[in-house]
């Protein structure tokens, strides 16, 4: 962790730390996961702040000046993230691809693992399918589980989502494509085991990691104990760590 989820940081990192890292061969990628609201806006913790689709526009829209040519990505994953590419405030603009794991007003569900939307789509686009085709299986995926969460997509740029000439410029764009997506991700878990049991509070995890080329240098896990319970249905709460964290869970 480079600093604190909070909005300076995220400024600084779009407007300081990106535009002499990025340009027409290496995209920008954001992704982005907490507690969205219907007022579009997205939650920083854990300083209780919200970052609105406007700020985050004119952020992205200094680095666009700043590195023309350049592509960039941007999934949230959130509640009401939809909002983010809902008039009259948008992310959508010429040159981005907006994903978003809901609409402007549904909400997403987490998972047991995470958030649902996000499970599927990292999925794909480790094993190097498009971010097009990502989010066409993550969509599909989350809302046979949850018929309300519908996930959408505006690469287009015109602020309208899901319609049938958005996701060509997706499809053309993962870590298959040269300089479309950021080359510098995590290795695939491909297979976890733990311990069945935990005498003297103690176990072991074990990972099989496919195509590890760069060699694994962080690893970390979220556990959730017994006692932990996923929002009901008709919380307007998606999962966050501050969340897990309340609950007793620990990320190491």
């Amino acid at each position: 962790m480079d600093g604190l989820a909070n909005v300076a940081n995220l400024q600084a990192a779009i407007t300081s730390w990106a535009p002499s890292r990025v340009g027409p061969d290496r995209a920008y990628p954001a992704y982005m996961a907490d507690r969205g609201s219907r007022f579009c806006s997205i939650w920083a913790a854990p300083r209780h702040q919200w970052v609105s689709p406007a700020q985050l526009n004119q952020w992205l829209t200094y680095l666009q000046a700043l590195a023309p040519g350049v592509r960039i990505n941007v999934i949230i994953e959130a509640c009401q993230s939809g909002s983010f590419i809902e008039p009259l405030q948008t992310l959508s603009a010429p040159g981005r691809a907006v994903i978003t794991s809901t609409s402007g007003r549904g909400l997403a569900w987490a998972s047991d693992v995470g958030a649902l939307f996000s499970d599927h789509f990292l999925d794909m686009v480790t094993l190097n399918a498009s971010l097009g085709a990502g989010f066409r299986s993550a969509r599909d995926a989350a809302q046979q589980i949850h018929p309300s969460q519908v996930a959408w997509l505006d690469d287009n740029g015109n602020g309208i989502p899901n319609e049938a000439s958005d996701g060509q410029e997706s499809a053309l764009r993962g870590f298959a494509y040269a300089g479309t997506l950021d080359p510098d991700w995590p290795p695939l878990i491909v297979q976890a085991s733990g311990s069945a049991s935990l005498p003297s509070g103690q176990g072991t995890i074990r990972a099989r990691v496919l195509d590890d080329t760069q060699g694994v240098s962080l690893v970390w896990a979220v556990i959730y104990p017994p006692s932990y319970q996923p929002p009901t249905a008709g919380s307007t709460r998606s999962l966050r760590f501050a969340d897990c964290c309340t609950n007793g869970a620990r990320k190491w």
